[in-house]
């Protein structure tokens, strides 16, 4: 009889101490799923502002294209008048080329403009790209976070009726 009080006395304890243990690991999970969960809602806004940028970068490409379009037509019904008109209309030879200069370089600076607002678009969609893909991985490590913490919620409740029922 004493045998076999000390065994289960034995069994109690080592019970106990597995279910201090897995309390522990209860709690360290849920910490886990937390964080895990915040990192999910701070990846959703840098998520949603790169969406933002993308949104006002192909909004200035669109612009800029219209610009284009708009001065191509211009150039195409009344060809190059304008500016020649401006570039011709000066009082000097001088004052020609430096006209004739400002015309390339305003020329030149909207297409470089174009191309940066075109190349920053495409980092920022890869930057998005790269964001979701980390989301996801988040997302399925949050999930497995979850499983684990239920499993272990269900080894709690199993040692917990051990130790509470009588043998």
């Amino acid at each position: 009889m004493l045998f076999r009080s000390r065994l289960t006395q034995g069994r109690v304890s080592a019970s106990q101490e597995m279910l201090s243990r897995i309390e522990r690991d209860i709690v360290v999970r849920e910490e886990l799923v937390d964080a895990y969960e915040l990192r999910l809602r701070s990846l959703a806004v840098e998520r949603d502002t790169l969406y933002e940028s993308i949104q006002e970068l192909e909004s200035e490409v669109e612009r800029l294209k219209d610009d284009y379009r708009s001065r191509a037509i211009h150039t195409y019904k009344y060809g190059r008048l304008s500016d020649l008109a401006a570039i011709a209309s000066a009082s000097s030879v001088n004052e020609m080329l430096l006209r004739a200069k400002w015309f390339k370089r305003f020329s030149d600076a909207r297409l470089r403009r174009l191309s940066e607002v075109e190349v920053t678009t495409q980092a920022v969609a890869d930057r998005r790209s790269e964001l979701q893909a980390r989301l996801s991985e988040t997302e399925y490590t949050l999930r497995q976070a979850r499983s684990e913490r239920e499993e272990l919620d269900d080894r709690s409740e199993e040692h917990t009726s051990e130790l509470q029922s009588p043998d």
